[in-house]
């Protein structure tokens, strides 16, 4: 089930994000220390994960003016994830899918379905690609071009109930980095980091 307030969040992120004059289509740096100001490349939106910017586009002065800029069908999809921006595209995980979309208008480019299990924890970027975890204990990596897989890896143990990804990953100095929350199963937590 769809809610309004998830339809005016992806509005007010293209809106403050992308509608914003400061963004660079094609920013290759990965140094995210600082708080962002042209992409949101991480669900925290940096290495601190504080969901700060320095965007000032948007302000009380004008708040009252803002207003939609594209709403898009997720075909029945849900997400409760925040949307990470890179290189021009939107990056959304859903129930089952991880999607591109053109941040500017809203337009699909791609979406990969998910093997098995759910995916809707959220996503991170880096080295031209895009990481989600599965609930299946599986951190998957696709081309930020063309949502083709470029590798899949197991992060827990297979078969084991409650070996779940439940978070979404960073993306830090080569390494995608991500952990699981076990604890609900009883089992012991464990954070990974992948090359």
């Amino acid at each position: 089930m769809r809610t309004w307030w998830f339809e005016r969040l992806v509005i007010v992120i293209c809106l403050g994000v992308i509608g914003s004059p400061q963004v660079t289509i094609g920013q290759t740096t990965e140094d995210w220390r600082a708080y962002p100001s042209t992409e949101w490349p991480l669900a925290g939106g940096h290495w601190g994960h504080t969901r700060h910017s320095t965007l000032n586009q948007i302000s009380t002065r004008n708040i009252a003016d803002l207003g939609g800029a594209w709403v898009t069908n997720l075909d029945g999809d849900v997400s409760r994830a925040t949307p990470v921006v890179r290189d021009g595209l939107m990056f959304i995980t859903t129930s089952t899918n991880v999607r591109a979309l053109d941040a500017k208008t809203g337009a699909g480019r791609w979406t990969h379905r998910a093997p098995v299990g759910r995916m809707n924890k959220g996503a991170a970027t880096g080295a031209g690609l895009v990481f989600a975890g599965l609930n299946d204990s599986r951190l998957i990596a696709l081309d930020q071009q063309t949502g083709e897989l470029a590798w899949s890896h197991r992060v827990g143990d297979e078969g084991v109930f409650g070996k779940v990804i439940t978070a979404p990953p960073a993306y830090a100095n080569g390494l995608v980095i991500t952990g699981m929350a076990n604890g609900d199963s009883f089992l012991r937590g464990r954070i990974v980091a992948l090359d």
